[in-house]
């Protein structure tokens, strides 16, 4: 029997992880943005919400290896830590309080507020669709202080959000 759980707080296993995923995330979500409405997309195949790049040098359990479908075919790691944060990625993209701009082609770098235990903040990365008013979520990862700290002292002018 398989079941999702109520809060990605909860997440303890990948196979728990990809099922909230699939069941919560993946698809279209409305949201409501200032005066706008935008379209975020979660992408089926997508698994950077619940997983991390493998460290150059260490073998993780093959039991918690995500390989991507599709083209790329990439390799990552399941990341309890990650899949724990999927909850505030709409509530981040909703109400950023900084917009950076990311490291893909016109992707802005949506950073929350400090939520987390240690003063760390969500940071998710959009990109923008063909149509108006979609984005696609990318990926989402815990920004810790120091991070951040130094990402506003690369980047001091803000970007708009969203974008005009």
């Amino acid at each position: 029997m398989s079941y999702v759980v109520i809060r990605s707080e909860l997440i303890e296993t990948l196979e728990e992880a990809r099922a909230y995923y699939a069941e919560r995330l993946v698809g279209d979500h409305s949201v409501v943005v200032g005066d706008r409405t935008l379209v975020l997309r979660f992408n089926q195949e997508e698994i950077h919400l619940f997983t991390e790049e493998v460290i150059a040098g260490r073998t993780p359990p093959p039991e918690k290896l995500v390989r991507r479908p599709g083209v790329s075919g990439e390799t990552r790691v399941f990341s309890k830590q990650r899949a724990r944060l999927m909850d505030q990625v709409l509530p981040t993209v909703r109400a950023p309080v900084r917009v950076l701009r990311a490291k893909i082609a016109s992707g802005a770098l949506l950073v929350g507020p400090p939520t987390l235990d240690s003063g760390a903040r969500l940071a998710v990365v959009v990109a923008p669709g063909r149509e108006a008013d979609l984005f696609f979520v990318r990926t989402c990862y815990p920004m810790s202080v120091a991070d951040f700290a130094r990402a506003l002292a690369g980047k001091p002018k803000a970007s708009p959000w969203p974008p005009e």
